[in-house]
């Protein structure tokens, strides 16, 4: 009796596997599309996209259109590093990110840019704008200095910006400037 017990037990164990051997492509390939959009809901863009290449080879013509959408959106969506090929692309990736805090980001940016072209006041003076926001006082009045080297438009710029307020009234500010302007 206990000989029948024990393959009782094991019993409900086979018929799991067997009904998982069961499951159809198609089922299968639709469980999978299903992950594949949850990823993609949770901006998991990577992992959705390893999801929808396997959906896209399975056999259900209209599930593989639908995950296709979805792939080429996730790479798409892929990070990717912008190319900085020319000085204005420097300069446009440094204003971003300026804009979004990245003050140590921007100023390396800026540097490749100029080491393009050593030039350019305005990567210079977006560069002292950077520093200054940094608190980094010294090094923004060298970068303005060369800046109004390069252009000496930008002496009335620095006195008119509000990104400067924080070097305005420092001595090296005004060495360079002149008199700051309130």
């Amino acid at each position: 009796m206990q000989g029948e017990s024990n393959q009782r037990a094991k019993r409900p164990v086979k018929r799991r596997r067997s009904r998982a051997r069961r499951r159809s492509p198609e089922v299968v390939q639709r469980e999978q599309f299903e992950r594949g959009t949850k990823l993609f809901q949770g901006h998991k863009y990577a992992a959705a996209r390893r999801m929808m290449e396997k959906v896209v080879a399975g056999p259900d013509p209209c599930v593989s259109h639908r995950a296709g959408v979805y792939l080429s959106i996730c790479r798409n969506r892929r990070k990717r590093r912008p190319l900085l090929e020319t000085v204005e692309d420097h300069y446009h990736r440094g204003v971003e990110l300026l804009n979004k805090g990245k003050l140590t980001d921007a100023v390396r940016v800026l540097n490749k840019g100029l080491a393009k072209d050593p030039g350019s006041g305005d990567l210079y003076y977006l560069k002292c704008v950077a520093r200054a926001l940094g608190g980094k006082t010294n090094l923004a009045s060298k970068d303005l200095g060369r800046a109004i080297e390069i252009d000496s438009n930008f002496r009335s710029w620095a006195r008119r910006d509000p990104d400067l307020r924080a070097v305005i009234d420092s001595p090296q500010f005004t060495r360079v400037v002149g008199d700051s302007v309130h």
